[in-house]
C-alpha cells in the first residue's frame, strides 16, 4: 500500500541507543511508560522523534479532527497508540502503529 503522508513510515529509523531502551522497555510491564533508568534519555530522545515525525507527517493536526496543534504546547498533544498498547504491546513502538492527536480526541476514542 502506498503512504499517502511524508516523511513515508519506512524513512523512521530509531538509533541503536533507542532500540536499546525499546527493548529493556519492553521487559517491563508498561512499556511505554516504565524504562531501566539507564535508558531513560534515549527513551526521551525515542518519544521526542516519534512526536516530531509524526507532527510533519500530519501536517501539525490531530490524526482524528485535524485541529491544528501547533501553539498549543506540547501538554496539548499526545503520542496516539492506534492498536492499544494494553491489547497490542509487540507494536508498542512501532512507527505504524503511532500517531499525533489533541488530547481532547485521544480522551474521547479511549
Amino acid at each position: 500500500m502506498v503512504d499517502a503522508y511524508l516523511p513515508a513510515l519506512s524513512d523512521f529509523k530509531f538509533s541503536a541507543e533507542e532500540e536499546a531502551a525499546i527493548a529493556a522497555a519492553m521487559l517491563e510491564e508498561s512499556s511505554w511508560d516504565k524504562v531501566p533508568a539507564a535508558h531513560k534519555d534515549a527513551m526521551k530522545s525515542a518519544k521526542q522523534r516519534i512526536l516530531s515525525y509524526h507532527m510533519a507527517r500530519h501536517k501539525q493536526q490531530c490524526c482524528y479532527c485535524r485541529a491544528i496543534l501547533q501553539g498549543g504546547g506540547y501538554f496539548m498533544i499526545d503520542r496516539e497508540h492506534i492498536l492499544p498498547k494494553s491489547l497490542y504491546k509487540p507494536f508498542t513502538f512501532a512507527p505504524w502503529n503511532l500517531s499525533v492527536s489533541c488530547k481532547r480526541c485521544n480522551m474521547q476514542f479511549k
